[in-house]
């Protein structure tokens, strides 16, 4: 996802409260390959140029990001309480299957210092529904309901919240010594509003023509119809290209239908 230039700047001021002798050194992870919208530059060199100590996963390895995937606990272990910001702007709701959705948000908390500060920018459910904004974006929707009950059940303490100039539900919470990530899996599901799953719709349909990084080698059950599917089609347009290049028989079939016709 492309940051906006406000989303930029409330990231930086939210970090700046909680750090007040500088972020000069400070050690960040970045959930995705993110881009700069305003600067064109990737989030990598926009943070390295602020002074941060950056790393970005990826399970492409784009730009100079680590390639882990955010459904798996075990890539991130050796992190723990390793960074002193951890932000998701537009990763999470990518992150199959549905499950893995807790994964995700556990491994954010694992890696962040206690003291830490862990911000989210992420397409609310309730601006989906009403405005239809973030439309097929993504299988998964969040809302101020999922975060504050992360952080009740958590007990993390509350920076900021709102939304962003793209219409993003944006949180930033810091990780006290005495947090806990909330361990009741169920609850925290439960909170995560399920969209735009039909195999034939169009968000899986883009999945299955592999136009969507993060979706690449998520193997969920919508984006494996979706891509059977495609495949199918693309069967038959080989068959039906096969078909073109012999002319011959495409002229003996064509002689055929003629004959029938004017029987």
């Amino acid at each position: 996802m492309a940051l906006g230039k406000d989303l930029v700047e409330r990231i930086e001021r939210d970090v700046a409260g909680v750090y007040l002798n500088g972020v000069q050194g400070l050690s960040m992870l970045e959930f995705g390959d993110q881009i700069i919208k305003y600067t064109q530059q990737s989030g990598k060199l926009y943070w390295q140029g602020r002074g941060f100590a950056h790393t970005s996963v990826d399970i492409n390895a784009q730009r100079g990001s680590i390639p882990k995937d955010l459904s798996v606990f075990a890539d991130f272990e050796a992190w723990h309480n390793t960074f002193d910001v951890v932000y998701n702007a537009g990763t999470t709701e990518h992150v199959e299957p549905y499950d893995a959705q807790y994964t995700s948000f556990r491994i954010a908390d694992h890696c962040t210092k206690p003291g830490g500060v862990m911000i989210h920018a992420v397409p609310c459910v309730d601006r989906l529904d009403t405005l239809g904004i973030f439309r097929e974006h993504c299988h998964y929707y969040y809302s101020h309901a999922f975060f504050d009950t992360l952080i009740n059940k958590s007990g993390y303490q509350l920076i900021d919240r709102g939304y962003t100039q793209q219409n993003l539900l944006y949180y930033a919470f810091r990780k006290t010594h005495n947090s806990v990530f909330m361990a009741n899996r169920d609850l925290f599901l439960a909170n995560i509003a399920v969209r735009h799953t039909s195999p034939k719709g169009a968000l899986s349909l883009r999945i299955a023509r592999l136009q969507d990084n993060n979706y690449l080698y998520q193997n969920s059950a919508e984006r494996l119809e979706a891509k059977r599917l495609k495949e199918q089609a693309n069967q038959l347009a080989e068959r039906n290209r096969k078909r073109v290049k012999n002319p011959q028989t495409t002229m003996i079939v064509e002689n055929n239908r003629q004959r029938l016709k004017s029987n």
